[in-house]
């Protein structure tokens, strides 16, 4: 129904590709909360990719002013913004 929604999915299974492919490295996490973590990062550097945003330059630039950003506008610093 909504014309800007692609037929497919291949773009986003491509995109997610890699984070199988390393599975076995990430079993050992040691924790709930370091595997949390590690999603967040894939989801991270994902997004960017999707966004064609060089992730390495994004999370530059996200580390260095995220020490000053209003907590209430964190949603500002993601890929999409």
């Amino acid at each position: 129904e909504d014309p800007d929604v692609q037929p497919d999915t291949n773009h986003l299974e491509r995109a997610l590709r890699p984070i199988p492919m390393g599975k076995k490295n990430w079993m050992f996490c040691w924790t709930e909360l370091g595997a949390e973590h590690l999603g967040i990062i894939q989801s991270l550097i994902s997004t960017c990719k999707l966004h064609d945003i060089t992730p390495y330059t994004y999370l530059v630039d996200v580390l260095q002013r995220i020490s000053q950003h209003p907590a209430s506008e964190v949603s500002d610093l993601t890929p999409r913004h």
